[in-house]
């Protein structure tokens, strides 16, 4: 994505933000076993419902950059105080998107340990679910860097070359932290099991199954 000549500012890799609700009966009896059909359904309105959430976040993202950048083009005198206003909403934007982010990984990690699947598909999800919980240890301290570097850039411009300064800085990368690495492999893992389930399901039910695992 482009801001102008400069690639848009999107939540982490992400991936995306995740919002779910937990399937089943409350009182604290435990979750029924899914057929392949209810349990492929949850699947998908767990996925819908990230889509859904991550494009709101890009847009929210995407707004506060859109506002800044045409404010870049359009310079004059005075415009300093607006460059400054500006440039705090999209970083505080992106920072919250961001945290949303982990709370709601949180969330879809708790509710992939909530279903009970098939019993042919146990080992399988297990695998998901491990692989999205080593994702979420692995990678929370790089984000939780990332985080501080954000809210440590100077938002305060006077001019232009302020402004492609703060546009630099925006744009600079955390240096990685020793779990990025293993963040990553995680996330290999989270796609390969999520593709295997996607395609076992796919072949029992011959029908598509709606969810992406990239």
């Amino acid at each position: 994505m482009e801001i102008g000549v400069r690639p848009k500012v999107g939540p982490l890799v992400a991936i995306a933000v995740l919002v779910l609700t937990f399937l089943g009966a409350c009182g604290g009896e435990e979750e029924p076993v899914l057929t392949t059909r209810e349990y492929a359904e949850a699947m998908e309105d767990a996925f819908a419902i990230l889509q859904e959430n991550s494009e709101e976040a890009d847009e929210a993202v995407n707004r506060a950059s859109d506002d800044l950048e045409e404010l870049d083009y359009s310079w004059s005198a005075g415009s300093g105080k607006e460059a400054s206003d500006l440039a705090e909403t999209l970083v505080r934007t992106l920072v919250d998107s961001i945290e949303g982010t982990l709370e709601a990984f949180d969330d879809f990690s708790d509710e992939l340990s909530s279903l009970r699947p098939p019993a042919h598909l146990a080992e399988l999800h297990g695998r998901l679910t491990a692989s999205f919980e080593d994702l979420i240890r692995d990678g929370g301290e790089n984000v939780g860097r990332v985080i501080e570097n954000l809210e440590d850039i100077d938002t305060d411009i006077d001019t232009q070359a302020d402004l492609e300064e703060f546009w630099t800085s925006l744009f600079s990368p955390a240096d990685p932290d020793p779990g990025a690495e293993a963040a990553a492999e995680a996330a290999a893992r989270f796609e390969e099991a999520c593709r295997e389930l996607r395609a076992r399901l796919e072949a029992e039910l011959g029908t598509s199954v709606a969810f992406t695992c990239d």
